[in-house]
C-alpha cells in the first residue's frame, strides 16, 4: 500500500507538470468550518476527504524550476491522502511576486523564502513601496536548507569579508540582475559589514549586475573577486564556479550574523564538501523554502493542508531530493519561516501533535 502511495504521489507530480493553471477557480467558495469553542480552542467538524468546493491557487515558480516541481509534489502530496483538498499550481512569480500576489488576493497560498516573507511582512526592501503585508500566516516553514553561498576569488586582497570595508578594497563585484531576491541579499550583506555598492565604486571597484553563466565566466578569467547567490547543497552552476576558478567560499563574522537574523535569515553549516575543494564546515546565513498564506485562508483548509504535508516526508523527498531536508522540528517556528503569526488552522495542527505548547 505504501509503495502504491508513492506511485500515485509520483503520477501526481508528472499530471501536475505537464498541466498549468494560471487562472482562479470560478467554484463557489468553501463554506466555513462549524466550530465548537473550548478553552483550548476551536474543535472543527470536518473529517478528511470532505470536499471542498474550491481549487487553491498555489504560487510557486517557473515551469521547470525547483519551486514548481516543490509546488507539484507538495499539491499531489495533500491530494493523494485528502481527496477533498485540490491545489492548483500556478507556473510564476517566485519568492518576491508570490507575496504580492497574496496581498493581491491572486494566490491562496505560496512558496517563499524566510528572509523574503520577513521583508514582505515589514514592507522593506523588495516592498518598500508595496508596503507591509500584515495579512502573511505562517503554514509550514523549513521545507529545505539553503545558504547565502560566497565566492571570494583567491588573490582578491579579501582575507576575510569584513577588509571589503575596513580596507576599502577596489574590489570587481558581480550580482545577480537588480530586483531578484540574491541581489537583495548582497546590498544586506555588504550594509552588514558596512558598506555599499557606492562604496565599492568609489574606492575604485566596480559593481556588475548579470546572469550566472556571465558571473561564472568572469571568474575564469580573473575578472570577478567578490560574488553571492542563494544556493543549495548541489547547485549546478555554483558546483562549476567552484570546480573551474579559483576561488574559497566565504565565512560572515557574528556582527554579520546578528544584523542579518534581523532581516529574517537563520544561521547554517554549510557541511564540509558540499563544494569542491570546501574542505571544513561554512557557517552561512541560511536560507529556507516555506509555505505560507494570508488570513483569509479558511482555518480548516488551512489545518487539513498542513497535516497532510507534516505527515508524509518520505512522501516529500520522492517528489524532489530538496524536500528531504524537511526539518519537521522546525515548521512551526515563526523566527525560521519569517517573523509573523501562524494562521490559526496550523496552529490548531501543530498543539494537536505536541510540536508548540
Amino acid at each position: 500500500m505504501k509503495k502504491m502511495k508513492k506511485i500515485i504521489i509520483m503520477m501526481g507530480v508528472m499530471m501536475m507538470l505537464l498541466l498549468t493553471s494560471c487562472g482562479t477557480s470560478d467554484k463557489k467558495p468553501a463554506a466555513a468550518a462549524t466550530e465548537t469553542k473550548t478553552p483550548a480552542g476551536p474543535v472543527y467538524t470536518f473529517t478528511v476527504g470532505d470536499k471542498i468546493d474550491k481549487a487553491w491557487q498555489f504560487g510557486t515558480l517557473a515551469v521547470g524550476s525547483s519551486w514548481y516541481v516543490y509546488g507539484a509534489t507538495l499539491a499531489s502530496v495533500v491530494k493523494t491522502y485528502d481527496t477533498g483538498l485540490a491545489i492548483d499550481v500556478m507556473p510564476n512569480s517566485g519568492g518576491v511576486g508570490n507575496m504580492l500576489m497574496l496581498q493581491k488576493g491572486q494566490a491562496d497560498i505560496g512558496l517563499g523564502f524566510n528572509c523574503v516573507n520577513a521583508w514582505a511582512y515589514k514592507g522593506i526592501m523588495a516592498f518598500k513601496d508595496t508596503g507591509a503585508i500584515t495579512q502573511l500566516r505562517g503554514l509550514v516553514g523549513t521545507l529545505d536548507q539553503m545558504y547565502v553561498g560566497i565566492a571570494i576569488r583567491n588573490g582578491s586582497g579579501i582575507e576575510k569579508i569584513r577588509d571589503i570595508a575596513e580596507k576599502k578594497l577596489p574590489i570587481n563585484l558581480y550580482t545577480s540582475e537588480t530586483g531578484s531576491a540574491s541581489e537583495y541579499t548582497t546590498r544586506l550583506v555588504l550594509e552588514s559589514i558596512g558598506c555599499s555598492y557606492e562604496d565599492i565604486i568609489k574606492w575604485g571597484g566596480s559593481v556588475t549586475h548579470t546572469d550566472f553563466a556571465s558571473i561564472v565566466a568572469a571568474y575564469q578569467d580573473g575578472k570577478c573577486d567578490f560574488f553571492m547567490q542563494h544556493i543549495s547543497v548541489g547547485h549546478p552552476a555554483f558546483t562549476e564556479l567552484c570546480t573551474t576558478a579559483d576561488v574559497t567560499i566565504g565565512e560572515l563574522d557574528e556582527q554579520s550574523f546578528e544584523f542579518l537574523k534581523g532581516n529574517g535569515y537563520s544561521v547554517a553549516t554549510m557541511p564540509a564538501g558540499s563544494f569542491n575543494k570546501q574542505t571544513k564546515d561554512v557557517i552561512c546565513a541560511g536560507i529556507t523554502t516555506n509555505l505560507v498564506t494570508t488570513s483569509n485562508l479558511p482555518d480548516e483548509v488551512a489545518y487539513r493542508i498542513v497535516k497532510q504535508i507534516y505527515e508524509h516526508p518520505e512522501d516529500l523527498k520522492t517528489g524532489h531530493a530538496g524536500l528531504g531536508s524537511f526539518n519537521r522540528q522546525g515548521c512551526a517556528t515563526p523566527d525560521l519561516y519569517g517573523g509573523f503569526p501562524l494562521h490559526p488552522g496550523a496552529e490548531k495542527y501543530y498543539r494537536e501533535i505536541g510540536l508548540i505548547k
